[in-house]
């Protein structure tokens, strides 16, 4: 085994989807307007490891059709059983995309299969750290991965879990402290997730927004995020735009143009709760996110595992 300091890097995760999927303006398909119809405790995750075509030690998925598919992810998370439960112990690897097979959306373990040790447990830590060394997880819209395939080294096994959206997008407000981070002309933002909800941890979506005239298209702000800083009680990025758009190329009216608020594709940061996240912004942005909950138990599954299984999406309860 190797060691590892204590501190690790907080595991990040960037939104996916083209530019109708990350836009509030984009009708809805087909798929997302026939799941409005469905109850969530309908709703059934088939997979399968004997997944024919595909290389040895593949998971495929069919993920379940929910009531909104803008408020749920899917979290997969390569694991090892933790063999010493004393120690928190992590995977270096992750999963990454591959190239798509037919409708698929298609990713493989991109690392080793020998574990890290990183501290001794402690009762504050994660359960789940407890009893499995784990990898840096990879968290899926729903929209557009309707059907996911993963495939894993020998000695990886795979879990995954539901997050659910704890309410809509709301609007940060600039922080009133003055932070080191903060380069002369951005605005510094600090998010910080829930405690005391009986969740260990939250996802943090980071929509940096602005309003501008746009016409008829549909934008996407241009822009991208730098990481300044990444412990575990301290993680700061610095979110750089010249307020340009990419945008659909259809032909529109004169009349067309109006102000809009148009976002960016955006991150997610896994935070333990009471955790925050920093994120400085140039001057006349808008910085707005979503926070994430654990929808129901982290499930580890396993090639003993023959077949195919379902498993139903759990209904959150509401801490008193």
């Amino acid at each position: 085994m190797k060691t590892l300091a204590t501190k690790r890097a907080p595991l990040v995760t960037l939104a996916l989807g083209l530019l109708c999927a990350s836009s509030l303006g984009c009708h809805a398909t087909k798929e997302a307007q026939d799941s409005q119809a469905e109850h969530a405790e309908d709703a059934l995750l088939t997979y399968d490891v004997d997944a024919v075509g595909f290389p040895p030690h593949t998971f495929v998925f069919t993920l379940p059709v929910v009531p909104s598919i803008e408020d749920y992810r899917f979290e997969l998370t390569p694991i090892q059983h933790n063999t010493s439960p004393c120690s928190v112990c992590m995977l270096s690897g992750r999963l990454v995309s591959s190239e798509s097979q037919g409708e698929l959306s298609y990713y493989v373990y991109d690392g080793s299969s020998e574990t890290i040790t990183s501290q001794d447990y402690t009762p504050k830590g994660s359960a789940r750290q407890a009893k499995y060394c784990v990898g840096e997880p990879l968290l899926l819209p729903f929209r557009g991965n309707r059907q996911v395939a993963v495939t894993l080294q020998a000695g990886i096994q795979l879990g995954y879990r539901y997050w659910k959206a704890t309410g809509a997008i709301e609007v940060a407000k600039p922080s009133a402290t003055p932070h080191s981070h903060s380069p002369k002309g951005f605005v510094p933002y600090v998010i910080t997730a829930p405690e005391g909800l009986g969740a260990e941890s939250y996802y943090i979506e980071l929509i940096p927004s602005k309003l501008l005239e746009v016409d008829c298209n549909i934008h996407v702000l241009n822009g991208k995020f730098e990481l300044q800083s990444d412990g575990e009680s301290d993680l700061t990025y610095i979110f750089r735009s010249d307020g340009t758009t990419l945008s659909t190329r259809m032909g529109c009216p004169e009349e067309s143009l109006e102000e809009k608020l148009i976002r960016h594709p955006g991150i997610v940061v896994l935070r333990q709760a009471g955790a925050s996240v920093e994120v400085c912004l140039p001057e006349g942005f808008i910085m707005r996110y979503r926070l994430y909950a654990p929808e129901g138990d982290f499930v580890p599954l396993s090639e003993e595992t023959k077949g195919t299984a379902t498993r139903s999406i759990p209904q959150r309860t509401q801490a008193n």
